[in-house]
């Protein structure tokens, strides 16, 4: 089950049920995440107001180190480049969770 929440009642730990998009299409934060402090900041500098969360997460899933190995080897395959900072290191690890994610549901 799904619920639209203002961003000011987002909860740490929280599941995002949809991906968040910015004004230009670009996913900011995929499903399945689980939001930290700093994707709360990375809302609030995008100007988000509103994201769907997950109420009931009893199906959700758990990533084993073997897939988190094989996300991590794949993205660094992808990419040239080493994140530098907080925000870098949480865009890097949505990739990871967003390969993992889509690769579960297939």
């Amino acid at each position: 089950m799904a619920k639209i929440i203002n961003i000011e009642e987002i909860k740490i730990g929280m599941i995002i049920e949809d991906p968040v998009v910015n004004n230009f299409g670009q996913t900011l934060l995929p499903s399945g995440l689980s939001l930290s402090p700093n994707h709360v900041k990375l809302l609030k500098a995008w100007k988000i107001e509103n994201i769907t969360i997950r109420e009931n997460i009893d199906d959700e899933f758990e990533i084993s180190d073997e897939m988190r190995g094989i996300a991590i080897e794949y993205i660094n395959s992808k990419m040239n480049w080493q994140p530098r900072n907080d925000y870098e290191m949480d865009l890097y690890e949505m990739a990871i969770t967003n390969y993992i994610i889509t690769k579960l549901k297939k």
